[in-house]
């Protein structure tokens, strides 16, 4: 027996010893397609086999190189067109930055404005506080000027009211002097029966003299 058909005995046994070790208890009818394991190396029928370059005709030739031309062109095109799309896509996100800093700056600036206002309307309704206390401290004072004058005027009109009630008080019948106030009572006759004339003389009584008063 030659050496090459010893070889192919030998992968057989090999092959068959390997597909009852490795094939699946679980499952016995699944077909697998099995492959030669990777550790047994080339089989001996290949060993000096040389395959054979395929023959591509002329024009089919002619014809994948125009479509591999075509495809690297293409693709060529597409990696540009990425490459510039990518520099765009930096360019709107500079400008972006850019505008994003340009509004922050103007923001700032804006802000420095608002604060610069406030100060100037702070200062402006701290004088206008100012004033207003100054004329409302003027005008309570005026005021209390004016209640201490109107209690004045008052306490004067009733220390006359009291000097005259006083002074009338010495006319007033009082327990002491009540004998003496009757009799000047009954000492002096009053008569209210009168007339009047024309001109405006009153007649007391029975008395035809005229007198100009009433009493």
């Amino acid at each position: 027996m030659s050496l090459m058909r010893q070889g192919l005995v030998i992968e057989k046994l090999v092959v068959g010893l390997h597909r009852q070790r490795f094939a699946p208890a679980a499952a016995p009818n699944l077909v697998v397609r099995w492959r030669k394991p990777i550790s047994l190396g080339t089989a001996p029928s290949k060993l000096f086999r040389v395959p054979q370059r395929p023959q591509i005709p002329e024009d089919e030739l002619k014809e994948i190189r125009r479509l591999f031309k075509n495809y690297n062109t293409q693709m060529k095109s597409i990696r540009a067109w990425f490459a510039e799309e990518a520099k765009r896509q930096e360019a709107v996100t500079a400008a972006a930055v850019a505008g994003a800093t340009g509004e922050e700056a103007e923001f700032q600036r804006c802000l420095q404005i608002n604060e610069e206002w406030n100060k100037k309307v702070a200062a402006e309704r701290q004088v206008r506080l100012a004033a207003e206390k100054a004329k409302l401290t003027d005008k309570i004072l005026t005021d209390l000027e004016q209640d201490e004058l109107q209690k004045s005027k008052r306490i004067a009109e009733i220390q006359q009211m009291v000097e005259r009630e006083k002074d009338l008080s010495s006319h007033y019948i009082t327990e002491e002097n009540i004998d003496q106030a009757i009799e000047e009572a009954l000492s002096q006759e009053v008569n209210y029966n009168f007339a009047i004339d024309r001109e405006g003389n009153y007649y007391h009584g029975f008395s035809m003299t005229p007198t100009t008063s009433h009493s």
